[in-house]
């Protein structure tokens, strides 16, 4: 290097510009003045100037370990030139934006000015406030937990309080402490906000529901259930005016008299129905269809004083008559006590009525049914009416074991005693309104018809014949019997079941074949006048006072009048006009030839 490029050590920029830059390295020579030989110029190794990169962090690595700050830990790492700094306890005033904060229980940090990212594990407030001037949020990943151990969480708005969740001894309590506040339950159904509860606090907490009521037992828990929803405005409220708790206008009950009424606001008994078709309704959930499901009506009370406890007397069954699936024929049963409860009576399925016994024994197909047990016998009281005035007792009924009486129909059948054959005793007069005693008498063979009123013969075996030689004898056929004997002339009783059906529109073919058999024995019988008065069908002209006598007809028989009749004409004789019915015939005393 010229002399000239260096002046007082300095050395000329122009000739340091026009050099060619280079990286220094470790075996290349720098110029330096030496200050310890009055400022020498002298060449030194650049190696001995750089430091190397171990170097520096070694140095600075010494600066930190070196550290004697309070709530800094620093830790150099030579192994790979890092160093660990950890912030201990804040015990100072802190500024700015702060990060991370382990373990902030230091009560002297009055103020952290603008955190925008803070991860606390817990804080303890010295103060009673925090405050903010927007929203303020708590999001966390588990429960949120509110511990006062002054028992109260109050709610305020603007510094007024409005509401209070509180411990009580018993429990907890949810209260509006405002002046007359509502409190208000809402909910959201599809999107849309609604009011599902309101309690008025200024109607000493008077509830209105949205829409239905359910508690608890509703479905099928213990308790009591209420769920109208959807079934209209139906309340229960107290009348100011009457005592009464009422259901919507139908199902009331008289808190003054206990009684309820079902239609009717004023029941004048204990329980009274009041409608348009009133009906009571006993059901048994029982499944499976067995016998005797249904349901009881049971009359109770005391049979002595109140402390004697209560007792039955009577209860009423409506019951199932067969265990019989799918079968819904049924009974009506009545019991009585008579020192323990047992069955009096009972109308079964088919509409019997048995006294006495449930035992369906005899004629089926309805009607009033006595049934006796098997130790009664003839001369057996079981039925006896008495009252009046002179306590009479009018009509007396018996047992009796015989019955003797035809099958055919009538309006009663009575039997007979089998010792003296009696069936009816009579105080009085037994009328009717026929005019004729009759009897059944056998038809011969080829009779044929007989109209009522004609004159016919009774031949050699005591058959009706309406031929004239074959008569030994002439009879009259009655009209209009009172009474008729030789009643024998059908025995046989009616097949069961009469009826396909409880309809009855459909006789069975046993019934119609039992029918059929029944009119073919009526057309050998007929009922001929013994005594009494009968009208004639007579031939020819006639006055009252004249006998009735037959005559041949080719070789049939007509009736005729005469006023004085040969002997022989009268042994013929059947009757003596009386006098002159409307239709013209004759009426006439019965004679029996």
């Amino acid at each position: 290097m010229a002399n000239t490029k260096i002046t007082n050590h300095i050395v000329d920029k122009t000739f340091i510009t026009g050099q060619t830059a280079v990286t220094a390295a470790d075996g290349d020579y720098l110029l330096v003045s030496d200050a310890s030989d009055s400022g020498a110029l002298k060449k030194v190794l650049a190696s001995d100037l750089i430091q190397t990169s171990e170097e520096v962090q070694d140095l600075i690595g010494a600066m930190f370990s070196s550290n004697t700050e309070t709530g800094i830990a620093a830790t150099y790492q030579d192994a790979d030139g890092t160093i660990d700094l950890v912030v201990g306890t804040l015990n100072q005033d802190t500024t700015g934006t702060a990060a991370t904060v382990t373990g902030a229980a230091q009560s002297a940090i009055t103020s952290l000015g603008t955190l925008t990212a803070l991860t606390v594990d817990d804080i303890t407030i010295d103060g009673s406030t925090i405050s903010d001037a927007g929203n303020f949020t708590l999001d966390v990943e588990g429960d949120i937990n509110f511990d006062a151990n002054g028992s109260d969480i109050t709610l305020l708005d603007g510094g007024t309080e409005f509401g209070r969740f509180k411990q009580v001894s018993n429990g907890m309590r949810i209260q509006t402490t405002a002046s007359d506040a509502d409190m208000t339950f809402m909910g959201n159904d599809g999107g849309s906000e609604f009011t599902a509860l309101t309690l008025d606090m200024s109607a000493a907490g008077g509830a209105t529901f949205n829409e239905g009521i359910k508690l608890s037992g509703l479905n099928g828990g213990s308790g009591l259930a209420f769920d109208m929803a959807g079934s209209g405005d139906y309340t229960i409220k107290e009348s100011s005016t009457d005592d009464v708790m009422s259901f919507q206008g139908h199902l009331f009950h008289n808190f003054s008299n206990g009684r309820i009424g079902i239609g009717t606001a004023d029941p004048d008994a204990m329980l009274e129905i009041v409608s348009s078709d009133p009906r009571l309704r006993l059901r048994d959930d029982t499944a499976g269809g067995g016998a005797d499901n249904g349901g009881h009506i049971e009359f109770v009370g005391h049979h002595a004083g109140s402390s004697d406890g209560k007792r039955e007397f009577a209860r009423i069954k409506g019951l199932k008559e067969n265990g019989t699936g799918g079968d819904t024929k049924g009974y009506l049963s009545f019991l009585t006590n008579d020192g323990s409860l047992s069955e009096a009576a009972r109308f079964n399925s088919a509409g019997n009525l048995l006294i006495g016994t449930p035992s369906d024994v005899g004629v089926a197909g309805g009607g009033l049914r006595l049934t006796f047990p098997s130790n009664e016998s003839d001369g057996d009281l079981f039925f006896v009416s008495n009252g009046g005035g002179s306590n009479a007792t009018p009509v007396l009924m018996y047992v009796v074991q015989g019955e003797g009486f035809s099958s055919n129909h009538g309006a009663m059948a009575v039997g007979r005693h089998t010792g003296n054959n009696r069936s009816i005793n009579a105080g009085g007069t037994i009328n009717a309104s026929g005019n004729d005693y009759a009897e059944y008498m056998l038809k011969s063979s080829g009779c044929g018809t007989i109209a009522k009123g004609d004159v016919v013969g009774v031949d050699a075996d005591g058959k009706l014949t309406k031929t004239f030689s074959a008569a030994k004898s002439f009879v009259i056929k009655s009209t209009d019997p009172s009474y008729v004997g030789g009643d024998t002339w059908w025995t046989e009783k009616e097949p069961e079941p009469k009826y396909t059906d409880d309809t009855k529109s459909t006789k069975t073919d046993d019934f119609k074949d039992w029918e059929t058999r029944m009119e073919t024995a009526r057309g050998t019988v007929d009922r001929i006048a013994f005594s009494g008065q009968v009208p004639v069908n007579i031939t020819g002209s006639f006055n009252v006072g004249d006998y009735v006598y037959p005559q041949v007809n080719s070789s049939g028989i007509k009736a005729v009048a005469k006023a004085s009749p040969t002997f022989e004409e009268y042994q013929l004789c059947v009757g003596k006009i009386w006098t002159t019915m409307d239709d013209g015939r004759p009426l006439v005393a019965v004679k029996i030839g």
